[in-house]
């Protein structure tokens, strides 16, 4: 029994019903270049930088800059956490230190001025410069240091606003 298909004459697309040549023939692609694929890992740091912003709205006022803190906590976590990965490629003693290091003044900030976890995030915003264009960034992922890039200053920015307003 044939069927439905067959029956009214319908057949399945072949490749070259999909396909012509011209501008989107077989040897065309849509290709992202690397400018453009960098562009679009810096937007999607200051569209998670908003996200973290929302969050943050639904939270009671006093929670926000401890909220800020754990979050500054999990973004510095990575970089260790991949050259514990791959012991070969990066220093994990260095990427621990250096995340301790911004935990700690992201601590030390609550207790004293947000001023300094603002600052802990410029830091972080460093650390992520240097491994975008150092060996440091040996076996991260390229689009992590430029995501951090935009994130991080949109969340320093956010807590020297907060700063400057009183919260």
């Amino acid at each position: 029994m044939a069927c439905v298909s067959e029956q009214v004459g319908i057949r399945p697309p072949s490749p070259s019903d999909l396909t012509w040549e011209g501008d989107w023939g077989r040897d065309k692609q849509m290709v992202i270049s690397e400018s453009g694929m960098e562009e679009l890992t810096l937007l999607k740091g200051l569209l998670a930088g908003g996200i973290t912003m929302g969050l943050a709205a639904v939270f009671p006022e006093a929670l926000v800059l401890p909220f800020f803190t754990a979050v500054l906590g999990l973004m510095a976590g990575v970089y260790p956490g991949v050259a514990m990965a791959d012991p070969l490629v990066g220093s994990s003693s260095l990427q621990w230190t250096a995340a301790a290091g911004f935990l700690v003044l992201g601590l030390v900030g609550l207790w004293t001025s947000p001023l300094l976890l603002a600052g802990a995030w410029l830091l972080h915003w460093v650390w992520s410069f240097l491994h975008r264009f150092t060996a440091l960034g040996d076996g991260v992922p390229d689009e992590y240091p430029g995501f951090c890039l935009s994130y991080d200053l949109v969340m320093a920015g956010f807590v020297s606003y907060m700063w400057g307003v009183g919260g």
